[in-house]
């Protein structure tokens, strides 16, 4: 292996390893629902994109409403990927 090759990897696992904490405290504050930094610029377009789907985000989302979410997700990125390599 080429010492670029090296390089890269111990580059990479170090950009990993340094972004690890901050984004972990990132994700915790917004699982708990608290403010974070993007909540300002972003929040209209949040707010916009729930009005538009008609999404209650204070409601909880049942293991049925989860599993046709997940299953329809998976339907559509195959038939892209489909698509995509068909062209």
């Amino acid at each position: 292996m080429a010492i670029s090759s090296v390089l890269q990897i111990l580059v990479y696992m170090g950009i990993i390893a340094l972004l690890t904490k901050p984004m972990g405290l990132y994700m915790a504050r917004v699982f708990q629902g608290e403010s974070v930094w993007l909540s300002k610029p972003l929040g209209w377009f949040e707010r916009g994109i729930y009005a538009i789907l008609g999404v209650d985000p204070s409601e909880e989302q049942s293991w049925k409403n989860y599993a046709g979410a997940a299953i329809v997700f998976s339907l559509v990125s195959m038939l892209f990927t489909y698509a995509l390599l068909r062209m």
